[in-house]
């Protein structure tokens, strides 16, 4: 009934930029109050400085020794760290904005070191793995952080509460895998650099899409605020 209240209540006009937007919590799994969104010193959080750290090393021996094992064992500790974090964080109920920036920023480091030392042991692949930094680093970086136009929303993980195509293209388990392990498949492993670059194009392709759609099917779109409740959408997925 609360939410129905909710989603029931008229949307308010989008304020002027010099205005701070204030909401509380929307009531549903995946909104925090500002105190809760603002901690970084958090277990998961932890774990995400631990893994950087790890595969930062992993990664770094891999470049200078020019070795595609130890940058395999980087990518896979990153991997299993970035996992680790985030059923940390769901499990002790830790999910902060704060923590998923880290995460989010965390990744691109990581991945972008992992293909920085391809590139170096492969510059014919130097397409495909610029056209898959472009959507990685640049556009899928830029959805990734977009949660944050939403106040109360604590990650993009609950993305689903803005806009279900959005997040069905982005951030369920799937599609989580599709954009960073298809090209890394295609090339650490079958060694397809043609295979990987259309699957790099096909990637571009739906984040710009994802783009468009966010400023123009969403409430910063549509000029309005968005205070954990939008015509249309419910807190099950």
């Amino acid at each position: 009934m609360g939410l129905l209240a909710q989603v029931s209540t008229p949307l308010q006009p989008y304020p002027a930029a010099s205005k701070e937007v204030s909401c509380s919590r929307c009531g549903q799994r995946g909104c925090g109050s500002a105190p809760e969104a603002a901690r970084l010193c958090t277990w998961p959080t932890l774990v995400t400085a631990l893994r950087l750290v790890g595969s930062l090393g992993l990664l770094a021996a891999g470049c200078s020794m020019r070795s595609p094992t130890l940058l395999g064992a980087g990518l896979l500790l990153h991997f299993v760290g970035d996992v680790l974090d985030g059923q940390l964080a769901r499990r002790l109920g830790l999910e902060t904005r704060s923590g998923a920036v880290l995460d989010i920023l965390s990744d691109r480091l990581a991945v972008s070191l992992f293909y920085a030392g391809y590139l170096g042991l492969h510059p014919g692949w130097a397409l495909p793995i610029s056209l898959f930094l472009l959507q990685f680093l640049v556009v899928d970086q830029y959805l990734s952080l977009a949660f944050l136009l939403f106040p109360p929303l604590t990650s993009p993980n609950y993305f689903h509460l803005i806009d279900r195509p959005i997040y069905r293209a982005n951030w369920t388990w799937w599609s989580k895998a599709a954009n960073t392990g298809t090209v890394t498949v295609l090339l650490a492993v079958l060694r397809a650099p043609g295979p990987a670059t259309a699957a790099a194009v096909a990637l571009v392709g739906i984040k710009a899409w994802s783009l468009w759609r966010l400023h123009t099917r969403t409430p910063i779109g549509l000029n309005r605020v968005w205070c954990g409740a939008w015509p249309g959408v419910s807190a099950a997925r």
